[in-house]
């Protein structure tokens, strides 16, 4: 018997939520309705090649995503240690959120696939509004939307998108 997920989709109100970040802010997704538009982006953890270079391609674009007004949200398992370290070694200029309990990953619907080797990759737009503007679910680990079409995306969204 498998279980069916209900994925998130366009259009629904992004589920709000709060984590501390690596500079050991209280994060609240909710803060930033109104304000700026929101790349969430659910990864793998640290070990995965697929993210790594994932991670890679979000600091080398990020510029284009403030240019946007889009604040880039990074939520993995690993604990907030690694993700600290990784931040400082890597110097990332986006936010990133450590979930160890897969509480938030939860609460998107992101897939764990044990035969794939744990969780697949999930990323969100979200507007102004909070509503999701774009959901996408991967089917493998190297199943990431590239960053050139993610801003695509938010060029075609409308003003409140």
């Amino acid at each position: 018997w498998e279980e069916i997920m209900s994925y998130l989709s366009e259009g629904m109100q992004a589920p709000d939520f709060e984590l501390v970040d690596t500079q050991d802010v209280l994060i609240r997704l909710s803060n930033y309705f109104g304000k700026s538009r929101i790349y969430l982006t659910f990864n793998r953890g640290f070990t995965c090649p697929f993210c790594q270079r994932h991670m890679t391609q979000l600091k080398r674009d990020y510029a284009g995503f403030v240019q946007r007004n889009v604040e880039v949200l990074v939520v993995g398992p690993d604990d907030l240690f690694s993700f600290k370290r990784y931040w400082q070694q890597e110097n990332m200029p986006m936010v990133g959120l450590a979930d160890v309990k897969s509480r938030i990953a939860a609460l998107y619907n992101q897939d764990v696939n044990w035969v794939k080797l744990g969780r697949m990759p999930a990323q969100f737009v979200i507007g102004l509004s909070g509503k999701i503007c774009y959901a996408h679910y991967g089917q493998s680990m190297r199943d990431i939307t590239d960053n050139e079409a993610v801003l695509a995306l938010i060029d075609a969204l409308p003003d409140g998108g």
